[in-house]
């Protein structure tokens, strides 16, 4: 029983933590980072590491493990770089405030 709980803790740790470096208010950011769009990458790739080998290692395969966290995050992850480097490139810095000031 007690590993069912925490791999719901596991999972939900990483989402829980991207709310520390997103300014939910402008004035007073909770943590403000100058690396703040590379913690969000970080963070959330483990999100989807924790969940696909969950997945992974409820089979009976040894294979499926790898399997299931080689194919799928990749491409979420690339797909993430890509979405973030827009907002990156136009303000030139990495801090999540930085870049919400410039879009206003």
């Amino acid at each position: 029983m007690v590993p069912f709980r925490l791999a719901a803790v596991r999972a939900l740790s990483p989402s829980l933590a991207i709310c520390a470096v997103i300014p939910f208010v402008p004035s007073t950011p909770f943590a403000n980072i100058d690396a703040g769009t590379s913690v969000c990458l970080a963070l959330t790739s483990m999100g989807v590491y924790e969940s696909s080998s969950r997945a992974g290692r409820g089979t009976p395969s040894t294979r499926s493990w790898a399997r299931c966290v080689g194919r799928a995050d990749v491409a979420y992850e690339i797909a993430m770089g890509f979405a973030m480097s827009r907002g990156i490139d136009g303000v030139g810095q990495l801090n999540i405030g930085e870049i919400i000031r410039a879009q206003h």
